[in-house]
């Protein structure tokens, strides 16, 4: 009946979640006189309200679980005809939506839901019904055995032997999960078999050849070999895919790699023997090559050396934090690095600061940087299941499905690592250590640090020892926050950093709330648009409900008792939190950890032999990751063109040697060098601009001094945020002239222009500042 319980409460958490849409309306209110302006204020709403909603979204869902789970023990003994006609009403409300259901009809189907587990439990007290055949286990008959009788043995069935048994025994080749080395180490002999290739070359045609090549190396080292797992032998060929990083030669890389490959592998084979040796051969798989190949094998498509393309608005948000850094300002006191400290500006101040200053060196290594998403992933997914081949199918799952998404996740996403792997181990020592990364990815973005913390404390309330797993993650918490802040306090911006933190970013989050909160359309043309299944929003969109749903099913089953299998539901936790983002921003951050849950919670349904349900989850995992569309129709192209290329028509700008090193947008040419003729005919040395534009990164480009704090002026709405400004703009007299107008969409984020923004602090520029120059929709304003 285990089965039959969980089917109840998932069912239940689908009339939750669909209880939440129709009811999520009602959470949105009228914004209040004083809320700051923005999108959600041009439209008369609260800013808050779409967080609410998704609250709703997440909390309805489990309550709801929460009373199938109670529903499903009064069941137990139900016809199974009850069972099925409480979890088809239930399950089938969320789908009314999409054919305009409201509130009546949830309502109507959680009615008949209930009437059927009445009748089901009314029909059992009456009295016990015939056993149901497929309530057995395995599907096996439920006749009895007449007393005295036993069932006979099961026999093989007769036949030919197999292909394997016909092999003499030393032929025989032994396959294990380690063999799934064989898939890194068939891409990297692919990469070198296409570089060697002539121009023109089909490209199936050499990924034959390599899975062949492969296939004949694990099976001669496997014939050689003395381990116990012969394909471990495998271990360092992924390992080749640091030559493939595109900083050597084409062909040259191609030898070296291909010679690495067939010769690593046979070294292994002839020189590891002892189990001891073989136990810590699988510990360097595990802890070094697997995620050494997820890191680096997006960097090999990227290339560490293609074109860099300048994101004019986003990039900003690093290179100017750094920049002012790098002319002594304080962190947080002076500039403020919005997204946190580490992730805008730190990485790069150190690049800055090792003798590679152009903007095309900084962004080099903050894309190899990024990559730090898929060995996160992959340690996700290792903790949750503790299987390294779990961890290696969620980081290719992840590139081929939902690529990186910058530093901001990554950190968090090992905090997370760190909870799983105490709900799995049962480890208040993994909480201790999930408590401090925590702690240090809040300098790398603050929301995705929440989200990480409040799974922890969600795993150490569930952990058997509870007591001492919520003292080991508020220890760990607690120290490495203490350890930052007394460093912070050495530097001199500890106050400043507790200050903008808490009182300046969070309030004014509430600006950048692009609207209310609502699913993508193609979500509502599911039932009859196919090409909606394969548009990326939607296909993320779908996955959060449902994983939201499993989730609020896993966690009713024991609120309060975690099994070690449970680390794939603190996953989904995760996923549902991250949610927050889409309704703040329609970002698809919470796509980031789907890969590791999905494959968890495949090795979950593996681990419990539900074989029906594990092949369809595979199956379906096969058919959403298309690895043959991603290896021909994405890595191909990329690896046979040197890397990543720039969009159409970017060009290179020369108006400053900051420029140089990356290309922009061709739109941007003519708006970039007006701002140079400024520059250069209006302004002296040492003297700069005031952004009224939010396009910091014109700062960095033109090596000129951000006259205030933050970066933006969305940042700067509140009526003493305001002030503070016009003060400083007062007294800094080398602040000459004021950028009113730039043009590009950036001016008015969310159509709401900053003329509405800081009333206050427009109306003082007019006052002070008069039109002096005009040149392909720059606009600059002079000091009187």
């Amino acid at each position: 009946m285990a089965r039959h319980a969980w089917y109840v409460r998932a069912a239940a958490a689908a009339w939750g979640f669909a209880l939440a849409v129709v009811l999520g309306p009602r959470l949105q209110r009228p914004a209040a006189p004083d809320q700051i302006p923005g999108a959600m204020t041009a439209l008369g709403l609260d800013a808050a309200g779409p967080f609410l909603q998704l609250a709703a979204l997440i909390l309805v869902p489990m309550a709801c679980a929460l009373a199938g789970a109670l529903a499903a023990r009064r069941l137990a003994d139900a016809p199974a005809w009850a069972r099925i006609a409480c979890c088809a009403a239930l399950a089938g409300a969320p789908l009314t939506l999409l054919y305009g259901g409201d509130l009546a009809d949830v309502l109507l189907l959680g009615a008949v839901a209930a009437a059927a587990a009445a009748a089901g439990t009314a029909a059992a007290a009456a009295g016990k019904p015939a056993p149901d055949l497929g309530d057995q286990a395995g599907g096996r008959s439920a006749l009895p055995v007449p007393a005295g009788e036993t069932r006979p043995p099961r026999l093989a069935p007769a036949g030919r032997p197999s292909a394997k048994a016909a092999l003499p025994r030393g032929l025989r080749p032994v396959f294990s999960r380690w063999d799934l080395l064989l898939i890194p180490a068939s891409l990297v002999c692919y990469f070198a078999v296409l570089d060697l290739a002539p121009a023109g070359r089909n490209p199936v045609t050499c990924l034959l050849v390599a899975v062949i090549l492969m296939l004949a190396l694990r099976l001669g080292a496997g014939r050689i070999a003395s381990l116990r797992h012969p394909g471990l032998a495998l271990a360092p060929a992924p390992l080749a895919v640091m030559l493939q990083l595109q900083w050597l030669p084409a062909k040259a890389a191609a030898i070296a790699a291909l010679a690495w490959i067939v010769a690593a592998p046979l070294a292994v084979a002839f020189f590891v023997r002892a189990p001891t040796a073989e136990r810590r051969l699988r510990a360097v798989v595990a802890l070094a090559v697997y995620p050494l190949f997820v890191l680096a094998y997006p960097v090999a498509l990227l290339g560490i050396g293609s074109p860099l393309h300048l994101d004019f608005f986003e990039d900003g948000h690093e290179l100017l934090p750094a920049g002012e850094m790098l002319r002594g300002r304080l962190p947080y006191a002076d500039i403020v690095p919005t997204h946190g400290l580490i992730s805008d500006g730190a990485i790069d101040l150190l690049v800055m600061k090792s003798g590679h200053a152009s903007t095309g060196d900084v962004l080099a290594v903050r894309r190899v940087v990024r990559c730090l998403n898929f060995p996160a992933v992959y340690a996700v997914a290792l903790a949750a299941t503790g299987a390294a081949d779990a961890g290696l199918l969620a980081a290719l799952l992840s590139v081929t499905l939902f690529p990186g998404m910058g530093l901001r996740p990554a950190l968090a996403l090992f905090a997370l690592a760190g909870a799983a792997a105490a709900t799995r181990l049962r480890s208040p020592r993994w909480l201790a250590v999930a408590g401090a990364v925590a702690a240090v990815s809040f300098l790398a973005s603050p929301d995705f640090a929440v989200y990480s913390g409040i799974v922890a404390a969600v795993a150490a309330v569930r952990s058997a020892r509870r007591g001492r797993a919520l003292a080991a993650l508020a220890a760990g918490g607690a120290a490495a926050g203490a350890a930052i802040l007394a460093a912070f306090a050495t530097m001199g911006f500890a106050g400043a950093f507790l200050r903008v933190t808490f009182h300046e970013l969070l309030p004014a989050g509430r600006a950048y709330v692009s609207g209310p909160l609502a699913g993508p359309d193609c979500l509502r043309a599911l039932g009859t648009s196919l090409p909606s299944w394969v548009q990326p929003e939607c296909v993320c969109a779908l996955l959060w409900v449902l994983i939201v749903l499993a989730t609020a099913a896993g966690l009713a089953r024991a609120p309060f008792a975690a099994a070690r299998g449970d680390g794939v539901w603190l996953i989904g936790l995760w996923i549902a939190l991250a949610g927050a983002a889409y309704a703040e921003r329609r970002h698809l951050y919470a796509s980031i950890a789907m890969a590791a849950f999905l494959v968890g919670a495949l090795y979950l349904l593996a681990h419990q032999r539900a074989r029906a349900a594990t092949v369809a989850l595979a199956v379906a995992l096969a058919w959403l990751a298309n690895p043959l569309g991603h290896l021909f129709g994405l890595a191909t192209p990329l690896r046979t063109s040197g890397g990543a290329r720039p969009p159409a028509g970017a060009v290179e700008i020369d108006a400053t040697p900051r420029c140089r090193g990356v290309v922009f947008d061709p739109a941007l040419r003519a708006p970039i060098e007006a701002v140079k003729r400024f520059v250069d005919t209006q302004l002296r040395p040492g003297e700069t601009w005031f952004d009224f534009t939010n396009h910091p990164v014109l700062y960095y480009l033109f090596a000129r001094r951000c006259p205030m704090r933050h970066q933006e002026i969305p940042f700067v709405e509140s009526a003493a945020a305001q002030r503070e400004v016009i003060t400083r703009l007062e007294r800094d007299l080398s602040v000459r002239a004021v950028l009113i107008d730039f043009p590009d969409v950036h001016s008015a984020i969310d159509g709401v222009s900053n003329r509405v923004r800081a009333p206050l602090l427009r109306g003082y520029l007019g006052q002070r500042f008069v039109p002096a120059f005009a040149d392909h929709g720059v606009v600059f304003w002079i000091r009187r």
